[in-house]
């Protein structure tokens, strides 16, 4: 190997040695300019420090420095051990840790020529804070005295900034110790990348050389055995006296042969042990350029953060506290989704579920200028879709923020839509009429900045979270007529057996913008919704449709009703009723109605739980005509408020069944015009009493008898007289009373038996 590389590739040695010396040139240069970039960092540093520090060492205030102190030590890149502030009598002010008497120290010692510390390893930086600002952009570090940069110094490296030569009231100093910063791994990698991707092309020229020679050799050998055999086959009559030179020859030749196996074996190997090297130092190259771009793509967001923390330290005085408070929540988030360590928390719900989630942490808003209408897919409870609920929801909220600033009509329109051809997507859209998105944003959200502008944060926290999500977002508009932000992002889900809560719902708004985005919403709930464009028309209506539930929305003041309050509450006794209003008002319409009232906007989630209707709800109808019978059981089952209607024909029965909805249907089996088991087909043929429970009224019933009203949808058979336990039977069947509502019933009654 010695002699290949000194006698073949001598040229190549000398352009070795030159590119080495290159590679190690241009690493000191980049250690240099980053040396520069450091201390531009604490110049940065220290400026935005001293002018934060202004105000509350006017006011008094070191609660607010001491935040604001820990903030820039968080979020800076610099490795900084401590920072303080001190007053004019040289008292700590504020602080960020626990080294006080370190600072207190160097602030004792900031006009004298020697201060003793106990720490090395260190820079101690003090800056003057002047009551005139702008004279903080004049300071310039100074380097330590000689006497200090003694080896076995224990006092850190100290910089003092100089006074500015104009007169100025001075507040203070401000004091930072940072730690000797690490050198940083760009400088020492970058030139062992070189070096090292120069190694591995010199292995894999050894490499190729080796190869080439080996080969070489084995073709020699060859045609040496080759020559030997042929010679062994031309030696078949030599002379006896030359046999045993002959075998002596041959048995040579067999020890060639063995040792040139051998040595094939071990080239072989030592092959293999160099392509494994060569293998190993590839993937050490492209695992040590991943960690590069990693580095540089971290540097680039610090960078961007103490950009933003300079923009927001100068505009610090002119934003009120809650802006100032968001920005630093947007900023704590945007650094947790550049963290290498971040993880997407998935969870499977439906996404009405999770629009109100959206609504209810991200999208209220107090201004009361602006309100969002909601559009929801009807097929919402059929599937349950699995994605990060609230890292979605805050994407959202920070577009629909980006929105409100760009509307000049009140209505934003939110909607969402499962997608399944090509391949499965949740789309969510965002609509508005104003002036369209501007062009920073755009590119902000399209492929970001390397400056950040105050207005870039709620922009650029965006685009990282989309993408987080894989998802990607189109912007349409167009100035004074509408804007519309579509989010396209991919999911999974899994298809549920969830039924319709409700056969029927009715939908009461007056006013037409929201009337069809609410109807839509509401068919995930009802197999049909109807819809009444005015109150005045609720009656009428009522009397036409068969309704499980009503939905109310009702207007601002209660002067703008048009029926008599009293009539909307008694609709509370015959149906489940549910009714929205604004936030402003819904104090005043709770004081007035007895029904569930909830603040706008109506969203489907409010309306999915199942809650337990009244007792003035369940209604039954009885079907008899003994007059005995029927004045019996209305007198029992209405004592807790239970709705009971009369039949004592078959027709009537039919009739009522028709436009009434019952829990439960008591028939005679022997009436005067239909049979009882004519009348339960019919009325089993009504869609809306297909799930009703119907209980066969009669005085005998023998086993075929009792087939045959099974067989015409009969659900039960209870024999005349009725009695207690037979009424406790028939309340059983009522599902929205309870075990314990039932025995406060029969107890009831027994005691008015007994009386």
């Amino acid at each position: 190997m010695k002699q290949l590389f000194s006698r073949t590739f001598w040229p190549l040695q000398l352009l070795i040695a030159a590119i080495a010396a290159a590679i190690l040139g241009s690493g000191w240069l980049l250690q240099q300019w980053q040396q520069q970039q450091t201390m531009l960092q604490i110049q940065l540093l220290n400026n935005s420090a001293s002018l934060l520090s202004i105000q509350p060492l006017q006011q008094k205030q070191p609660a607010a420095l001491e935040i604001t102190l820990h903030a820039l030590q968080q979020h800076s890149a610099l490795p900084i051990r401590a920072m303080a502030v001190f007053d004019q009598s040289q008292r700590m002010f504020a602080s960020t840790s626990k080294a006080e008497r370190w600072l207190e120290q160097a602030a004792q010692s900031l006009d004298s020529e020697q201060a003793a510390f106990s720490d090395a390893g260190a820079q101690l930086i003090s800056t003057p804070i002047w009551a005139d600002r702008a004279l903080t952009a004049q300071s310039a570090l100074n380097s330590v005295p000689a006497e200090h940069t003694e080896p076995n110094s224990l006092l850190p490296e100290r910089h003092l900034v100089p006074a500015p030569a104009v007169s100025s009231r001075q507040l203070g100093y401000l004091l930072v110790l940072l730690d000797d910063a690490p050198t940083p791994a760009l400088t020492v990698l970058s030139p062992l990348y070189l070096l090292l991707a120069l190694a591995v092309w010199l292995v894999w020229l050894s490499i190729r050389q080796l190869t080439a020679r080996q080969r070489a050799q084995l073709e020699q050998f060859s045609r040496q055995l080759s020559a030997d055999n042929e010679a062994s086959a031309g030696s078949a009559d030599t002379d006896p006296s030359f046999k045993p030179l002959q075998a002596a020859w041959q048995e040579k030749k067999q020890q060639f042969r063995q040792q040139t196996e051998v040595l094939s074996q071990q080239f072989q190997t030592k092959l293999n042990q160099l392509e494994s090297q060569l293998l190993l130092s590839q993937q050490t190259t492209s695992q040590l350029s991943a960690k590069q771009q990693q580095a540089l793509s971290q540097l680039q967001v610090s960078s961007q953060q103490l950009d933003y923390w300079q923009q927001l330290a100068a505009n610090a005085e002119r934003q009120a506290p809650a802006l100032l408070i968001r920005q630093l929540q947007l900023l704590a988030l945007y650094t947790r989704l550049n963290d290498t360590d971040f993880m997407l928390q998935p969870d499977a719900l439906f996404l009405p579920d999770w629009m109100l989630l959206c609504y209810t942490d991200y999208l209220q808003d107090s201004d009361s200028r602006y309100q969002f209408l909601f559009e929801e897919d009807p097929q919402a409870y059929a599937f349950k879709v699995n994605l990060d609920p609230k890292l979605l929801a805050h994407l959202l909220g920070l577009l629909a923020t980006m929105c409100r600033r760009l509307a000049t009509e009140p209505e934003i329109i939110v909607s969402y839509r499962l997608i399944e051809l090509p391949h499965k997507m949740l789309k969510v859209n965002i609509k508005f009429v104003g002036r369209s998105f501007p062009a920073r944003w755009r590119q902000v959200l399209a492929t970001g900045v390397d400056k950040m502008l105050p207005d870039d944060l709620e922009a650029e926290v965006s685009r990282c979270i989309l993408q987080q999500l894989q998802a990607q977002l189109h912007i349409a508009s167009i100035d004074d007529v509408g804007t519309q932000l579509e989010i396209s992002m991919p999911v999974s889900w899994q298809k549920t057996n969830t039924t319709k809560r409700f056969q029927s719902i009715l939908l009461v708004d007056e006013k037409e913008c929201r009337l069809p985005l609410a109807k839509q919403g509401l068919a995930a709930l009802g197999e049909q919704v109807h819809c009444c464009q005015t109150y005045a028309q609720l009656n009428e209506t009522l009397q036409r449709r068969l309704v499980d539930l009503l939905v109310l929305v009702l207007p601002d003041q209660p002067a703008q009703l048009c029926i008599p309050i009293a009539e909307l509450n008694a609709l509370q006794q015959r149906f489940q009723v549910q009714a929205f209003a604004n936030p402003a008002a819904v104090v005043r319409w709770q004081a007035l109605l007895s029904c569930p009232i909830s603040a706008m906007p109506l969203l489907i989630a409010q309306l999915s739980t199942p809650q337990p209707q009244a007792l003035a709800l369940q209604q039954l109808l009885v079907v008899d005509d003994n007059l005995t019978n029927l004045s019996y059981v209305r007198a029992v089952l209405a004592l807790e408020g239970l709705s009971i209607d009369i039949a004592m024909t078959g027709d009537e029965a039919i009739k009522m069944a028709t436009h009434h909805r019952y829990q439960l249907i008591l028939m005679d089996i022997q009436l005067p015009d239909l049979p009882g088991t004519e009348v339960t087909k019919q009325i089993r043929q009504l869609r809306h009493h297909q799930q009703t429970v119907i209980l066969a009224f009669t005085a005998h019933a023998l086993p075929d008898e009792i087939a045959s009203f099974r067989l015409a949808g009969m659900d039960d058979v209870l024999i005349k007289p009725l009695d207690t336990q037979k009424i406790a039977h028939i309340l059983g069947r009522i599902k929205a009373l309870d075990t314990q509502k039932i025995a406060h019933i029969l107890g009831r009654i027994k005691a008015l038996d007994q009386s």
